[in-house]
């Protein structure tokens, strides 16, 4: 009977001391910890620092099944509860939530929102007018007056300020650019090409009509051809050639066979005709030169401002300022600062500011001036965009995202997740978590055990 009375007496004793030192440190802490989990402090140093930590361990019985872990910061809290992570800070306005299981994340810090839902993904950053999507096929990038979309159906790419509008749709077969210094269309054989000098259309109207025909215009020359049917007009000449009948005209001179003579040659006031079955050739002292056999035309004005060659399957063509090259559903356009290259799947896009090339799935774009750097493979697949603040690279559901001007990063992959910030350090991998602040607090859970540390932040005061 005495023996249990001493242990009775000892036990009461010990409860006592326990709760005189527990009580007035959770009365004045700012920090809480509520866990089912063992409560460690592995550096035995006093928890009680800049937050005045107070460690207080529910009931088994209130939370075995749950294993929550929660602790309470001066300035927000943080919960974990297996795969499950909120951290949340109202002083660095940081709000964090993942799920490493299920591979989401929803992260707000300032004035970024970084949301992942497996390999779907959204970064925005308002202060840097930056908006990151993407999911699966589709992808969208905006930022300082450039949007970037990709997806299934086709590409576009746009930046305001330049004045510029890529769209690629069907594989390439489609294409329609606007630069200052040209708006250009394609569909397959069909293209159409229009700068402040000149006018070249190749495929009818609206591309409806038969790839052979072919105009081109600027303010000196008038070009119109059609299976081998030519007509022709400048400041001084007209010229009309069918194959059969053939007429010249200028100041002072005119000559017209209707096709009753199969041989010609007739030379007066400076300009020379020959016409020989389908061939004809004119010339003119002055620098004209015509020549066309039904197949193939050569034609250079007098002024020498155009330069140009056509046969059904393909033309080239030189003028001032550019020079526009067609074989079939390849198209080589220049003019001023715009270079356009497009064949087949591949589209390659050229100006003072701006490279765009696309081929098949695979996308390109690079901005220099404003620091843009944009690459896809796969139709969004394998995605990295660049600017002057921000650095965002995924391979399917591997993440990395860097804001350079806030001096963030956050990355998740196979081995886990991390943010970090200047404040904070938060990673988790499975169901463990770990999150440090700059105040020195630092938790490690992994469901079973709970380690806190704090350091002391005020040992020179």
């Amino acid at each position: 009977m005495d023996r249990i009375q001493t242990l009775t007496l000892v036990t009461f004793l010990a409860v006592g001391l326990v709760a005189s030192i527990a009580l007035p440190a959770a009365a004045a802490g700012t920090v809480g910890i509520t866990s089912a989990a063992s409560v460690s402090n592995p550096s035995g140093a006093d928890l009680v620092g800049d937050h005045e930590t107070v460690v207080d361990t529910a009931d088994d019985e209130d939370n075995e099944e749950s294993g929550d872990v929660e602790v309470e910061t001066e300035d927000g809290e943080i919960e974990h509860d297996g795969d499950d992570a909120e951290v949340e800070d109202e002083e660095d306005d940081l709000d964090f939530e993942s799920n490493e299981d299920d591979d989401t994340v929803d992260i707000d810090s300032g004035e970024q929102e970084i949301e992942q839902d497996d390999d779907s993904l959204d970064v925005e950053d308002d202060e840097a007018d930056l908006d990151f999507e993407s999911d699966e096929d589709e992808v969208e990038a905006e930022s300082d007056g450039h949007d970037i979309e990709q997806d299934d159906d086709g590409t576009e790419v746009e930046d305001h300020e330049a004045g510029l509008d890529f769209e690629s749709e069907d594989g390439g077969d489609e294409l329609d650019v606007e630069t200052e210094d040209a708006d250009i269309e394609q569909r397959g054989e069909s293209a159409e090409v229009e700068t402040d000098e000149v006018e070249y259309e190749r495929g009818g109207n609206k591309f409806e009509d038969d790839a052979s025909d072919l105009e081109f215009e600027n303010d000196d020359v008038d070009v119109e051809r059609d299976h081998g049917e030519v007509e022709i007009e400048t400041d001084e000449h007209e010229i009309e050639h069918d194959g059969e009948e053939l007429e010249v005209e200028k100041a002072g001179f005119h000559f017209e066979n209707i096709g009753e003579q199969d041989e010609v040659d007739v030379e007066a006031d400076g300009t020379e005709v020959e016409q020989e079955g389908d061939d004809a050739e004119v010339e003119d002292e002055n620098g004209l030169d015509f020549e066309n056999d039904g197949d193939r035309l050569d034609f250079e004005d007098a002024a020498e401002t155009v330069d140009l060659e056509a046969t059904d399957e393909a033309v080239d063509v030189e003028f001032d300022g550019g020079e526009i090259e067609q074989d079939g559903d390849a198209l080589d356009a220049e003019a001023g600062d715009t270079d356009l290259e497009s064949d087949d799947e591949m589209t390659d896009l050229e100006t003072d500011e701006h490279d765009i090339e696309k081929d098949g799935d695979d996308l390109e774009v690079e901005d220099d001036e404003d620091g843009i750097d944009f690459e896809s493979e796969g139709s969004g697949d394998d995605v990295e965009f660049e600017t002057d603040e921000h650095d965002i690279e995924q391979r399917d559901d591997d993440v990395d995202v860097e804001d350079h001007d806030d001096d963030t990063e956050f990355e998740n992959d196979r081995n886990g997740l991390e943010f970090e910030t200047d404040e904070h350090d938060i990673e988790q991998e499975d169901e463990v978590l770990d999150v440090e602040d700059e105040d020195g607090l630092e938790v490690e859970s992994d469901g079973e055990n709970v380690d806190v540390e704090q350091e002391d932040n005020n040992e020179d005061d």
